[in-house]
């Protein structure tokens, strides 16, 4: 694998170790206690990562959730909301047929449509949706999601037809164990304090906190929101990290200014060099 080749050169010997020397190299670091056993699992599972295939990591065809394009979409909200997943596939007529994904930020786009609830899921901005073999490698697939900077991939058999979807921490899981998903069984931690004012967790990603603004100031929500949601699941407590260039103190406050409208940032609490809850005014 890419990863073996890092360690060791190339897929023969030469001037490095090939696969099982360096296998050995790790068992007897930690018997001489200069690595724990967690950490040689970890360099281990590694090592053996890149030659496993997808089919080994996907989830099957038949846990898929997904929506046709013609589900209207008020009605894939509520699907959506139930299922719990942040990125659903779309498809015609039949789950072969994958037309696309959608994403939280799918539906920010087209949210201050006229007759928005109406609309099918097809007509909202989909991305594009990359289809790999059910042949090909994990770390293959790793290196094809960072080159079309999307999360989720279907997999396909010899024969055409649909067999599962891998994302990229089903793929990272196989190496560190079970990954927080953005909407893994977790209730979305926002609460409305005031008339334009909102309470959250640093950990609450923008598109979230975007969504829920919208929803409950529907008369006259913010044209335009202080960021650009340019990174998938981009954090409130990073977007904090990076206009501030240092770790905040409780009560600092960020004023931020879009289209003459000013918003405000207030840090709530910290623990030691971690933002734990944030207070957000809205123009």
């Amino acid at each position: 694998s890419r990863l073996v080749k890092k360690f060791s050169g190339d897929g023969e010997k030469k001037h490095g170790l090939d696969e099982e020397e360096l296998k050995a190299a790790i068992e007897l670091s930690e018997k001489e206690g200069k690595i724990e056993h967690n950490e040689r699992e970890w360099v281990t599972k590694i090592l053996e990562f890149g030659e496993h295939s997808v089919e080994s990591v996907m989830t099957p065809r038949s846990k898929i959730f997904a929506l046709e394009d013609t589900t209207k979409v008020e009605d894939a909200l509520d699907q959506i909301k139930l299922s719990q997943f942040s990125r659903i596939p779309i498809f015609h007529e039949a789950l072969d047929e994958i037309i696309g994904t959608l994403t939280v930020r799918n539906i920010l786009e087209k949210v201050s449509e006229p007759d928005f609830f109406n609309l099918n899921v097809a007509n909202l901005p989909l991305r594009k949706p990359l289809k790999v073999p059910i042949t090909m490698k994990i770390d293959t697939l790793l290196h094809e999601l960072k080159k079309q900077k999307t999360h989720m991939a279907f997999v396909f058999d010899e024969h055409g037809g649909l067999v599962g979807l891998i994302t990229m921490e089903d793929a990272f899981e196989e190496i560190f164990g079970e990954i927080q998903d953005e909407a893994d069984n977790e209730t979305l931690d926002i609460r409305q304090t005031g008339k334009k004012s909102f309470t959250c967790s640093a950990e609450t990603e923008l598109e979230q906190l975007e969504v829920f603004i919208k929803e409950k100031l529907t008369k006259k929500p913010p044209k335009k929101f202080p960021w650009e949601l340019e990174d998938e699941n981009k954090t409130l407590g990073l977007f904090i990290l990076e206009k501030l260039e240092k770790f905040p103190e409780k009560g600092e406050k960020i004023e931020l200014e879009v289209l003459e409208k000013k918003f405000h940032l207030v840090v709530k609490e910290v623990e030691e060099e971690r933002i734990l809850e944030v207070e957000f005014l809205v123009p």
